[in-house]
């Protein structure tokens, strides 16, 4: 059992995980499946570890958005940037280059 497991099991909710190596994309459409199946109201999705100046990685994030988008049109979506504040004015250039994801 993993940190991840522990603080899902103490916080009472589902987590979905597949091995290190798996399409983030494919893990974003598996979870939403699991969501429309069993009805649920809210899913968090974690991207950790994307860096504005890393394409391959950004371009993740819009693939993840498309599918979100496409499986579930009518969800109020919101996208959170959470910043840690020892990467310092790194921080700004990621904030500046996110809300260029594609709506």
């Amino acid at each position: 059992m993993n940190s991840f497991d522990i603080w899902a099991e103490r916080a009472g909710v589902q987590i979905l995980q597949k091995p290190k190596g798996t399409d983030p994309s494919s893990v974003v459409f598996d979870t939403l499946n699991i969501a429309i199946k069993e009805k649920y109201d809210i899913v968090l999705i974690d991207t950790a570890g994307r860096l504005h100046n890393k394409k391959h990685l950004m371009e993740e994030l819009n693939k993840i958005k498309r599918i979100n988008l496409k499986m579930l049109p009518y969800a109020p979506n919101e996208t959170l940037l959470v910043l840690d504040g020892n990467t310092g004015q790194n921080a700004l250039l990621q904030q500046k280059n996110f809300p260029r994801l594609p709506n």
